[in-house]
């Protein structure tokens, strides 16, 4: 008996939930946001465009960058447009999980939006795909010791060596 477990997608690892603020949202109704978000445990938010299309991504870790700096040089308010961290990489629902993986690796992405027919949908988190990956391997781990034993001794032996009694 041959088990077949495809790679999960990203499906059930979407994050819908995600605060989503415009471009122009000054940077301490941003900081506002987030430290409301903190308290879910998703500290980070969607920046959208006028068009309501992602632009990118705010975090924690940029809004800290552009206070202090804000604060030390005295610049103007700055908008979430500034903070943003740019998204080149999207996925879909149907996006494996190894895809997904590999993606987060290669460009050290937190976090993919997550796209179906044009329109912003969710997103994934590492964690999240680490979970998911962690799932699939002690199903597959599962999978295989079940299928592996007890052997079948059919399949094992050679029959060449079989003695017949006479």
């Amino acid at each position: 008996m041959e088990t077949n477990i495809n790679p999960p997608t990203i499906r059930n690892l979407i994050i819908k939930n995600v605060r989503i603020v415009k471009y122009d949202t000054p940077l301490a109704q941003v900081v506002k946001i987030l430290l409301n978000c903190k308290a879910s445990g998703r500290a980070v938010i969607m920046v959208v465009d006028a068009n309501a299309e992602p632009l990118g991504f705010v975090s924690e870790r940029d809004c800290l960058k552009h206070l202090s700096n804000q604060m030390f040089h005295a610049a103007p308010n700055l908008r979430a447009k500034c903070l943003v961290t740019k998204q080149p990489h999207a996925v879909s629902p149907e996006t494996d999980l190894f895809t997904a993986a590999s993606l987060m690796v290669a460009h050290q992405e937190n976090y993919l939006p997550v796209m179906e027919d044009s329109r912003f949908i969710g997103i994934i988190s590492l964690l999240s795909v680490l979970r998911g990956l962690n799932d699939y391997k002690n199903q597959t781990t599962e999978a295989l010791v079940k299928n592996r034993y007890p052997p079948d001794i059919h399949k094992i032996a050679n029959h060449r060596f079989i003695v017949r009694a006479s």
